[in-house]
């Protein structure tokens, strides 16, 4: 199983094996040659990546490590898709209901878990501003709903 690496992105090392691509189930293996971090920005040199074109290809892609790598384990909790199905929603604020994961979308720059809720469905950004607690065991979440995120959903169509 892989793991987006950007939690742990200040632990890559040269020599790591890395894995490139739109999602973790479709990357190429790629071996770090060399990582500098400098403020919000990253810098990586491949071994396989000889040329400035070469690696322009990779834009928008996402920098997966295998889950056993100890050189990227984080701190923070991860979860496998199949644990986030079915866990319900709530507001960290009043505690109200929101909805029901049905689906998670893994994108490069965070995953989206998408809620049914009672008026559609609503996409909840992975990310430490919005998704506050997680328990999978009992399958409860809550999260910060932030300015605007209740306007994201897509409301049912009527049925007639």
């Amino acid at each position: 199983m892989l793991s987006d690496v950007s939690a742990g992105i200040d632990r890559l090392k040269a020599g790591m094996e890395l894995f490139i691509g739109f999602s973790p189930n479709f990357t190429k293996k790629y071996s770090l040659q060399f990582f500098e971090r400098q403020n919000k920005l990253a810098y990586i040199e491949l071994n396989e990546i000889k040329s400035k074109e070469a690696a322009e290809l990779f834009k928008e892609q996402a920098v997966f490590a295998e889950d056993s790598s100890d050189e990227i384990k984080e701190q923070t909790e991860s979860y496998y898709v199949e644990e986030l199905i079915g866990c319900k929603v709530h507001d960290i604020k009043t505690k109200e209901f929101i909805g029901t994961i049905k689906e998670v979308l893994l994108l490069p720059a965070n995953d989206v878990w998408m809620v049914e809720t009672s008026k559609g469905e609503l996409p909840v950004p992975f990310i430490d501003d919005v998704v506050k607690t997680c328990d999978t065991k009992n399958k409860y979440i809550e999260i910060n709903v932030i300015d605007g995120l209740l306007g994201l959903i897509k409301e049912k169509p009527e049925v007639k």
